[in-house]
């Protein structure tokens, strides 16, 4: 049985994979710490330029890796300074480019 931690790590690598981000960032309760049974995956993807139809097929991929959990992908340039620096305060580096 595949640990959220495995699931996570396995999202991650078809993100890298898929749109090559500068950084991927896991934020919300799971990035706390406060994550229950049921809590979804929340993360950012930061310095990647991404058309929809690209984003639409990462979804895609991501929700079929993810099995019963429930991801939401953001993409951190796409959304206002304040929610940007809430992840940036928050949030944990799950990958960075060198």
């Amino acid at each position: 049985m595949n640990t959220v931690e495995e699931k996570i790590k396995k999202i991650v690598t078809l993100i890298i994979n898929s749109v090559d981000p500068q950084r991927v960032i896991l934020f919300g309760s799971r990035a706390k710490g406060k994550a229950h049974k049921g809590s979804d995956i929340d993360i950012a993807l930061e310095g990647c330029s991404v058309t929809t139809r690209e984003f639409r097929k990462l979804k895609e991929i991501v929700d079929e890796a993810s099995g019963l959990y429930s991801v939401d992908i953001i993409v951190l340039e796409k959304t206002d300074e304040a929610f940007q620096n809430i992840v940036k305060e928050t949030g944990v580096i799950l990958y960075e480019k060198k």
